[in-house]
């Protein structure tokens, strides 16, 4: 995983903020990505275009159009 997110991990921070967290990542950087958002029990805030980690990954997804948020 990108070096910023594996030393924002190692804070143990309770919240992520992450943008595009898959641009610019190799095969082998984005399967490690993909096994610590899995890991991850806390709140992650990510905004991404990326279908594979959309379908994935999150437990609730939010979707925010014209001020309005639509929950799936």
């Amino acid at each position: 995983v990108q070096k910023a997110i594996k030393e924002a991990l190692e804070l143990n921070p309770n919240l992520l903020l992450l943008d595009e967290p898959k641009n610019h990542l190799d095969a082998t950087n984005r399967e490690e990505l993909f096994e610590m958002l899995h890991s991850w029990r806390k709140t992650a805030i990510i905004v991404t275009h990326d279908t594979e980690l959309l379908r994935s990954w999150p437990t609730k997804l939010w979707h925010l159009d014209h001020g309005k948020i639509i929950q799936f």
